[in-house]
């Protein structure tokens, strides 16, 4: 790889370990961390995803959201149910509970994100908003993500 693609790939993880921080620190709410809240909106989204579509999405390690997924379970916030062709795999929905928190930690995320893109002036804004749907379009055919919105958009 050369020497300016790397110190830019390494930029751009600076940055959203930057983001992801800063959203962080802004969201307070009793009932989840914000990996937590993503992985409730992204059921929210899309009701009978299965977990090894979630990990794809948000590239999240599959232990990691395994044990985030069982904690959301014990608490009542989502429902995992075996799937009627693999009782080994299960589709994931949410609960009255979960849809409860899927809004309020949606509005909170919504907030904090409408806050900082009003520093920005219109112009400015653009050009971020289309650079980050560049990067998020990249970086989902990179890790097979884009294969999953697409089936999930057809079913």
């Amino acid at each position: 790889m050369k020497g300016n693609e790397y110190t830019s790939i390494k930029k751009v993880l600076r940055s959203f370990y930057r983001a992801v921080a800063l959203f962080g620190k802004e969201f307070d709410y009793p009932d989840c961390s914000l990996n937590e809240a993503i992985v409730i909106g992204i059921v929210f989204r899309n009701p009978g995803i299965r977990a090894k579509e979630i990990s794809s999405l948000i590239a999240l390690d599959k232990g990691y959201l395994s044990r985030l997924l069982h904690s959301l379970e014990k608490r009542g916030i989502l429902l995992r149910k075996p799937l009627a062709k693999s009782a080994s795999e299960k589709e994931i929905i949410l609960s009255d509970k979960g849809i409860k928190i899927a809004g309020e930690t949606t509005a909170i995320l919504d907030a904090s994100i409408e806050k900082h893109l009003a520093l920005l002036d219109e112009k400015e804004r653009t050009a971020f908003l289309l650079k980050i749907d560049s990067l998020d379009q990249d970086l989902a055919a990179m890790t097979g993500a884009e294969e999953i919105r697409t089936e999930r958009r057809q079913k």
